[in-house]
């Protein structure tokens, strides 16, 4: 009786609404998976974004892998796994495991990401040691620390590889695809070995690459290379001596004298050479065979030597000079720049490298610039602004002239070369009577390409004077280029308007 009744109180209670007035939970089935999860709450949307960005970061940060290659040398040198490769003294791979390997070793290093440009068939190896001798000591942070492996590439054009044949010391050889590379022929060896220097009037313009006997055994070769910079200085009829770096003059009156090389030529020996002036112009040709002769008379050598490193002349060049005030509160600025005279259509212009950024900056200011012409007098050009110049975006700058009567250069090619060689660069000539600093070889050592031009190595010193000088392909004459100086970097651009120029 009582179960009958509980159960009639339930479903009265599950039928009506309580008089309190309280609420009444509605249950419902669970259903829907995982899309009635995430409809109903937002929370669950923002967990999922933070997921994906921790994957993402997580993947960000493991190390792309490089390629893998193998070095065999003859001797460890204490090499082990975990040291560096460097090239440049930056850290472009490492070794991961040394292993024997027949009566050598072999070093498996892992290259660092986007390296592949190294790895040329004539990329050389060579283990980093502590190296002493007559010539310097090279090597030394490796007497305390980890030896390392570094490298000289090769170019890439000649293919990739993975595999190489390390070398037991630094290649004497560091440029082994420039320059000029001949055969000095002598009956012994005088004293000279790989390495030692070849110089033209005391000053190294090549090295001896390696030495031995010719093929009938009757003379001592010896391999050289001429520096790209000065292989013009090579002629036909040139004369090729050995050095021993140690000279002795004796005399009745005067006594003993001894004149002493450094101690590079008198260890290793040294190779001297001169061209006549009167020089057979025909090309020396990689190869070609010359004899090592006695030293020439001190009289036959005052009658050598006058050969040029270029080609043809070096044009003509002019400076401008100025003062900008740049406002109140700022000093006067002096502006020098040097320049040549061109010819384009009828109008000549001077062509040098654009004048400070702030001169531009309001169209009524402008300044007055004195034009130095060597044997002729200065010229004022005053009021010259924004309106009255050829300005380009690769920093070249063109001003209007009006004058007769007066010599021009021409233009070789309105782009730079697909490939830098030497260069010489002609400072601003100076009419006032003043010395000229001497034309400034630049070999391509010296220049890094970039797109917006070859970058000079600051090597080269302070060049903020020498900006608007033309620049001289050393092979040809012809002039290629301007050299421009940005923010105290000296770059090397194309001379001609069609390289981006604004016509403003």
């Amino acid at each position: 009786m009582s179960e009958e009744k509980s159960e009639s109180v339930e479903s009265s209670g599950a039928s009506q609404q309580p008089e309190s007035g309280f609420p009444v939970a509605d249950i419902k089935t669970a259903g829907g998976g995982i899309m009635e999860l995430l409809r109903g709450s937002k929370m669950w949307w923002i967990t999922i974004v933070c997921l994906v960005l921790a994957v993402g970061l997580a993947w960000q940060a493991i190390p792309a892998s490089g390629t893998q290659i193998t070095i065999r040398f003859d001797d460890g040198h204490g090499l082990k796994a975990g040291d560096s490769v460097q090239y440049l003294g930056i850290e472009v791979g490492s070794v991961t495991q040394v292993a024997l390997y027949g009566s050598g070793v072999i070093a498996r290093v892992e290259m660092k990401p986007d390296t592949n440009e190294l790895l040329s068939q004539k990329t050389r190896f060579w283990i980093v040691r502590p190296q002493f001798g007559l010539s310097g000591v090279t090597g030394l942070e490796t007497a305390v620390g980890a030896k390392y492996i570094t490298l000289l590439p090769g170019d890439v054009a000649e293919g990739v590889t993975t595999e190489f044949e390390g070398l037991p010391a630094p290649p004497v050889d560091d440029s082994p695809d420039e320059g000029l590379q001949l055969v000095l022929q002598g009956d012994e060896s005088q004293g000279v070995t790989p390495g030692a220097p070849v110089r033209w009037r005391g000053i190294e313009v090549g090295r001896v690459l390696s030495s031995g006997l010719s093929a009938d055994a009757r003379h001592v070769h010896h391999n050289i290379r001429i520096d790209r910079m000065y292989q013009r200085l090579v002629r036909n009829n040139s004369v090729f001596w050995v050095t021993s770096g140690i000279r002795v003059d004796a005399g009745l009156f005067q006594g003993l004298k001894l004149n002493t090389d450094s101690l590079t030529t008198i260890a290793r020996g040294g190779i001297s050479f001169l061209t006549p002036d009167a020089s057979d112009d025909a090309p020396v040709h990689t190869g070609q065979v010359f004899d090592l002769q006695e030293e020439p008379d001190q009289d036959t050598k005052a009658e050598f030597g006058n050969v040029p490193l270029y080609g043809g002349g070096l044009p003509q060049t002019v400076r401008l000079t100025g003062e900008w005030d740049p406002g109140i509160f700022s000093r006067k600025r002096t502006i020098v720049r040097t320049g040549i005279l061109i010819n384009e259509g009828a109008q000549t212009f001077v062509l040098t490298a654009d004048l400070p950024e702030g001169i531009y900056e309001e169209e009524s200011r402008d300044i007055d610039l004195t034009l130095e012409i060597p044997d002729k007098d200065s010229v004022v050009l005053r009021g010259i602004g924004k309106s009255d110049c050829i300005r380009s975006v690769n920093g070249t700058l063109r001003i209007p002239l009006n004058l007769k009567d007066i010599a021009v250069e021409k233009l070789a090619s309105a782009q730079l070369p697909d490939r830098q060689g030497s260069l010489i660069v002609r400072w601003g000539a100076r009419p006032d009577g003043q010395r000229v600093p001497n034309p400034l070889p630049v070999d391509q050592r010296f220049l890094s390409v970039t797109e917006e031009g070859w970058i000079v190595s600051d090597e080269l010193g302070d060049l903020e004077e020498w900006s608007g000088a033309p620049v001289i392909a050393a092979e040809s004459g012809d002039i290629i280029g301007v050299l421009v100086v940005r923010d105290d970097i000296p770059i090397i651009v194309a001379a001609g308007t069609d390289s981006g120029g604004d016509g403003q």
